[in-house]
């Protein structure tokens, strides 16, 4: 016992220590800035309990001048290190005589066995340390630039303790410039902490620590080896002080794993009460960290190794910012129900949480999460980021985002690197979620290529490819008794290919700059399915699921010639749409708008002597599905197109290609009974545009060239799939969008224009080059489906569908003293695909109201329309045309590529109340089949450049296969007429067959 026996030993002149057993204290006086004692207690014996060095009601006081230190070591009578804990119980206390014998001077207690601060302690000094490390005194107790080195703890499982009715008052005469230090392989704080300053529990066995302004830097050597290392349930708290940047205080946590995987379990109350601008303020933050060292009052960016150390918060409180981050898994909340009253996480700032292999948020029946600022929870692991709210809540101030969002490194020397997102979701089981904003993001970032050279001309360096970006899996479901609202719920699993590499030349060295990567998007998706208790109110439901490649790398050189080897520039990485989901079997109440995106855009090509390609794109799948509600009127965007990437420019050759586009597909569903959504015909994005072709280049050093580099062809563009689908006693109609009084649905494909064919003046006779010639123009595909459901026009105005292909511009012709060169080609236009399908479902009929109807399916090539099914598809009137050459048919009109083709059945029909005209340059084919036919209460017209084929399999009854019940029937056909056994044709006026 101190004040009953002390014995020390090596102690420094200048430093007195004084016993007063009456008093039952003991003082040591130090004049020195460092002093160091070794402590022998009474009690030597090498096991036991935890010795008992001061006993309650017992006074330790420490005086000396400034900012002094002094080191209390526990040893042996030999001096050896004791294998046993010491205990204190009484009350420590220092003072700076030169401040009025006021609070400070700093205490440092090492002792190998561990320390602990006793139920009922008290300790009361301007800085603490408490160390189980044996800590450097070559060149004093702080080396030159202010560090102290932490020596290996003897014993893995040494433990410093501070008990739950424990105290510890760090302060001194300078505000927030305290500090408090507990290093051992264990650690538990139970107790209650006050630093006027910073304060870190450090869980290792070796470790150097930098007390700088606060913001300390904290290198782990050797961490602790294996099980729970730091245990936090107690309280550490501080005041708080305006922003300042020369103290900051931090509160920091740290473990790290040696051979082992280490845990943190961190509760109780931690932070700067009364916090000035706590959410705006960093100072006052407190850092966990599970793995990583702390540099400058920051987390580092690297582990100290490979071993997971695992996270878990419970009934905390943070009283400002917090930043944490686990090596391993972060687990926030618990997953069981709250026993005895609700259990709780508040955070009075911003938390940023992230778990390397797994970061999870839980709030159970009964719990609460109260975020002031933004809460982001992070992971770039297997384990994904999840939230998950089971009849709790979780109460946000700013956003609250859940990312699994996955960046690969830039400039590698073998390429960028590619970059695969994780799972990200939000799960609200029951409970209430209230934030700014909700987000779930899995987006995959390819890195860019690093760049080349060739700085050793002998062996130069290519540019690197970028690496591949892929979109994870990112959801927000919310269903039974939940609550939401927040101003945006969005999901996203974007991909982004990165860059290729540029290749600089100082020589003229024809090098290769790197490709792009291809960027694919993910899975992306909001489900709703509340109950008549829950409810979700937003400005906005998006999801994303948009892919785009990286560009070519580019050529440059800083030599005046050209250069040799005649390159080309880095091609442009493809990009791929994901899948975009909005599912909704619940009302939403959404003020502004739905989005589905799954976009495409291709990489460009880079320019080099010969132009790189631009990247293809190929749309993904953007859907919104509503089942048994009523969706309301609220737009909804759906956005598949797809952008082909330009093709580079030549500096002394051709230009590269655009690239290739096919725009996706865009859905939307309604689907049982009382289901019913309205979508705007224009908000239908599913084009595809093909990439511009690069332009032809001439070197200014080139001599009499005959004809110069041409420009490079443009990408072809084929439009995407529009599927408008009703089920099962759904209804879907299908809106203009105001102004217009028609309703457009299309689905075009644009050809990328022809690129420009290069100048040349490089002689007296020199033919400019010829322009690129334009990509090929497809039309896309649009699909009216009715399965048990009802497809139908929602206002009175027309309604007009095409899916044609658009022309586009060849590239023009370079220019020459010798001549023009040629202008590019324009390639053909093909129409696209119309499909209009009505079957009964399982207790409902098939029911597609197609009102004023045009429909338009043609280009150089012609393409192709359907009607069939065995339910009812009417239109006021209708107008089909498939112009454009066909491939000629004899009797296969019904697997035919192009043309016109109506296939009733069953009980089903295809009926207009006015005039039904049917006009392709290819072949129209009729297929009645039992009581089904085609009829038109007004004139009924068919023009066909084939044939036309009729036919009616196992016909009953006496209804036309086709006719007019009002008007004439005119057929006509350049390559004949055909009509099959069994088959009627009927007019009320004239019938007329021409060919």
């Amino acid at each position: 016992q101190v004040a009953a026996n002390p014995v020390y030993v090596q102690v420094g002149s200048g430093t007195t220590v004084v016993n007063d057993s009456g008093a039952k204290s003991t003082t040591v006086t130090v004049t020195q800035s460092q002093s160091v004692i070794n402590w022998v207690p009474t009690d030597t014996a090498p096991t036991g309990g935890a010795i008992d060095l001061l006993p309650a009601t017992h006074v330790w006081n420490f005086n000396g001048d400034g900012d002094y230190i002094v080191l209390n070591r526990f040893t042996s009578g030999a001096g050896l290190p004791l294998s046993r804990q010491i205990a204190i119980s009484g009350t420590v206390n220092s003072y700076d005589m030169q401040a009025s014998a006021t609070q400070g001077g700093n205490i440092w207690f090492y002792n190998a066995g561990g320390i602990l601060i006793n139920n009922g302690a008290a300790i009361n000094v301007g800085g603490l340390v408490l160390t189980t490390s044996d800590i450097d005194r070559t060149n004093g107790l702080l080396d030159d630039s202010g560090m102290a080195h932490f020596h290996e703890s003897r014993s893995g499982a040494a433990e410093i303790a501070i008990a739950r009715n424990a105290s510890i008052d760090v302060a001194n005469a300078n505000p927030r410039g305290a500090y408090l230090a507990v290093v051992a392989p264990r650690i538990r704080q139970s107790g209650a902490v006050r630093i006027d300053g910073s304060a870190a529990y450090v869980a290792a066995e070796e470790v150097s620590i930098r007390f700088g302004n606060g913001l300390f830097d904290i290198d782990v050597v050797v961490g602790a080896d294996g099980g729970t290392a730091l245990v936090h349930d107690g309280s550490t708290t501080g005041p708080a002080h305006a922003a300042s940047t020369i103290d900051q205080s931090r509160i920091y946590m740290v473990a790290v794993p040696k051979n082992d995987a280490v845990s943190m379990l961190v509760s109780g109350q931690m932070g700067y009460y009364d916090a000035v601008s706590a959410v705006a303020d960093p100072n006052g933050a407190v850092i966990l960290s599970g793995g990583y060292g702390i540099g400058y009052g920051g987390i580092g960016n690297s582990p100290g190794n490979g071993v997971a150390a695992d996270i878990a918060i419970a009934d905390a409180r943070f009283r400002g910012h917090v930043e944490i981050h686990a090596s391993g898994t972060l687990l926030a909340g618990s997953a069981e129900p709250a026993s005895a009253g609700e259990r709780q996480i508040a955070v009075e700032g911003n938390a940023l949480f992230t778990g390397d292999r797994g970061a999870s948020l839980t709030v159970g029946t009964g719990d609460a999460m109260t975020i002031d600022g933004d809460l982001v929870l992070q992971s770039r692991g297997a384990g994904g980021a999840r939230v998950q709210v089971d009849g709790g809540q979780l109460i946000v101030g700013g956003d609250l985002l859940v990312s699994a969002d996955v960046a690969a490194e830039s400039f590698n020397d073998a390429g960028g690197g590619d970059a695969q997102g994780g799972t990200a979701s939000i799960r609200l089981s029951g409970g209430t979620i209230l934030a700014g904003r909700i987000i779930a993001s899995a987006d995959g970032m390819g890195g860019a290529g690093s760049i080349g050279g060739d700085d050793s001309p002998g062996a130069p360096v290519p540019g690197g490819d970028g690496g591949a970006g892929r979109g994870g899996n990112a959801s927000i479901t919310i269903e039974g008794a939940a609550n939401v609202e927040t101003g945006i719920i969005a999901a996203h699993a974007i991909g982004e290919g990165g860059g290729g590499g540029d290749f600089v030349s100082g020589t003229g060295i024809s090098g290769a700059p790197g490709q792009g990567g291809e960027g694919r998007g993910g899975t992306a998706g909001i489900y709703v399915n509340v109950t008549a208790a829950g409810s979700v109110t937003t400005a906005d439901l998006i999801v994303d699921a948009s892919g785009s490649g990286g560009g070519g790398g580019e050529y440059y050189s800083f030599n005046s010639g050209p250069s040799a080897g005649g390159g080309v520039g880095g091609r442009g990485g493809d990009g791929v749409g994901g899948t975009a989901t909005i599912a909704l079997a619940a009302p939403v109440t959404a003020s502004n708008q739905m989005q589905a995106v799954a976009q495409a855009l291709g990489g460009d090509g880079g320019s080099h002597d010969r132009g790189g390609d631009g990247g293809n794109a190929f749309g993904g799948t953007a859907q919104a599905i509503v089942t048994g509600i009523d969706a309301g009127t609220g737009p909804v965007y759906f956005h598949v197109g797809a952008q082909g990437g330009d093709g580079g420019d030549g500096q002394d050759g051709i230009g590269g290609s655009g690239g290739n586009a096919i725009g996706g597909t865009a859905r939307a569903q309604a689907d049982g009974a009382g289901g019913r959504i309205a979508v705007t015909a224009g908000n239908f994005s599913t084009d595809g545009h093909g990439g511009s072709g690069g332009s032809g280049g001439l070197s200014f050093m080139a001599v009499d060239v005959a004809v110069a580099p041409a420009g490079g062809r443009g990408g072809d563009g084929t439009g995407g799939t529009i599927e408008i689908a009703a089920s099962n006693g759904a209804q879907l109609f299908i809106d203009s969008e105001s102004p217009s009084p028609t309703a457009f649905l299309g689905s075009l494909g644009y050809g990328g224009s022809g690129g420009r064919g290069s100048s040349n003046f490089s002689g007296p006779t020199g033919i400019g080059g010829d322009g690129g010639d334009s990509g090929a123009s497809n039309g896309g595909t649009v699909r009216l489906i009715a399965t048990g459901g009802t497809v139908s026009r929602g206002g009175s105005g027309p309604l007009a569908i095409a899916v044609t292909g658009a022309p586009s511009e060849s590239g023009p012709a370079g220019e020459g003293p010798g001549g023009l060169g040629a202008n590019g080609a324009e390639t053909v236009t093909t129409g696209g695909q119309v499909l209009i399908e009505a079957n009964a479902g399982p207790a409902s009929p098939g029911i597609v109201e197609l009102g004023l109807a045009d429909i338009e399916a043609s280009g150089d090539r012609a393409g192709r329309v359907v009607f069939r099914g065995n339910g009812a598809i009417h239109a006021a009137a209708l107008e089909v045309r498939t112009r454009g050459a066909a491939a000629p048919t004899n009797g296969d009109v019904g697997v035919a590529s192009a043309g016109i083709y109506l296939a009733p059945s069953g009980g089903g029909s295809i009926v207009t109340d006015g005039a039904m005209r049917l006009l392709s340059d290819g072949s129209i084919g009729i297929q009645g089949q039992a009581g089904a036919g085609v009829a038109a209460g007004g004139p009924l017209t068919l023009e066909a450049g084939g044939e036309v084929d009729i036919r009616h399999a196992s016909r009953t009854g006496t209804a036309a296969t086709l006719g007019s019940a009002a008007d004439a029937l005119s057929i006509s056909a350049e390559t004949g007429i055909h009509a099959a056994p069994g088959t009627l044709l009927a007019a009320a006026t004239t019938l007329s067959l021409t060919t």
